[in-house]
């Protein structure tokens, strides 16, 4: 199975209309989080509607706790990214190919 990665610079952040695009299926994606950027302030984690962004554990050079991406579940929203006032975040959606059809 071949997989394609879209990059989203800027997603729409309305869910309803990923379902539309997916037909009806959820949109798939995950994000990248600079941790040496990032200066742990939170905002990407308030409006994650899927709450799969959280603080970690571990300090960066700064000193500070940045976001962590937890693994599964993003639906590449693009919340977090529009969010960032660091822009530290890059978000990721799976590509589906479209079928030809036949005429």
């Amino acid at each position: 199975m071949e997989r394609k990665v879209q990059f989203l610079p800027r997603a729409c952040p309305i869910e309803k209309i990923f379902l539309r695009e997916s037909g009806g299926e959820r949109m798939r994606g995950y994000i990248m989080i600079d941790s040496e950027r990032c200066k742990g302030c939170g905002l990407c984690i308030n409006v994650c509607p899927v709450k799969v962004i959280g603080f970690s554990k571990k300090y960066n050079s700064k000193g500070y706790h940045p976001a962590e991406y937890k693994g599964e579940g993003c639906i590449a929203c693009g919340l977090c990214y529009l969010s960032c006032p660091d822009v530290c975040i890059t978000v990721f959606r799976d590509v589906k190919k479209k079928e030809k059809m036949k005429v």
